[in-house]
């Protein structure tokens, strides 16, 4: 099977390139920068680059289907959510290319990661939780730093 690790540059990166890599896999890793620390893994069979989702996300997803493409059935494993969001977003372009990823629906995606939310339903079934402050303007920054 083929694997498309991306956010070659996280430790998470490189721990799951060198995994998938030792069980046999072969792994392309993919950065948004020239190079990365997952792609010099002696475990990764290619390095790619791609468009990073926070500059241009449609023509991220875009630059990952066509890498998926070339092998129908690839799996693609984003590290962080900045990629994670992006993909599972515009998750039919994975899906016309025959692409693999393991991602529950967007909507729990997004929740999953709303840390407010989940602050809030901690608090609300009884969990010690830190004291979190909304902050949503800059003078409300400044009011609370003082």
């Amino acid at each position: 099977m083929r694997v498309l690790v991306l956010d070659g540059n996280e430790n998470q990166a490189v721990a799951s390139v060198r995994s998938l890599g030792r069980a046999g896999y072969e792994v392309l890793v993919g950065a948004s920068t020239n190079w990365s620390k997952a792609g010099w893994s002696r475990y990764c069979a290619r390095q790619f680059r791609y468009t990073a989702p926070q500059r241009d996300a449609a023509l991220f997803v875009d630059e990952i289907a066509q890498a998926a493409s070339q092998v129908p059935g690839t799996l693609v494993l984003p590290m962080t959510e900045r990629t994670t969001v992006s993909l599972s977003f515009q998750r039919a372009a994975l899906d016309a290319v025959g692409a693999r990823y393991v991602l529950p629906d967007h909507e729990t995606l997004l929740r999953s990661i709303d840390k407010r939310a989940t602050t809030e339903l901690a608090a609300s079934l009884g969990l010690a939780t830190p004291a979190t402050t909304l902050i949503s303007e800059y003078a409300e920054a400044e009011q609370f730093a003082q």
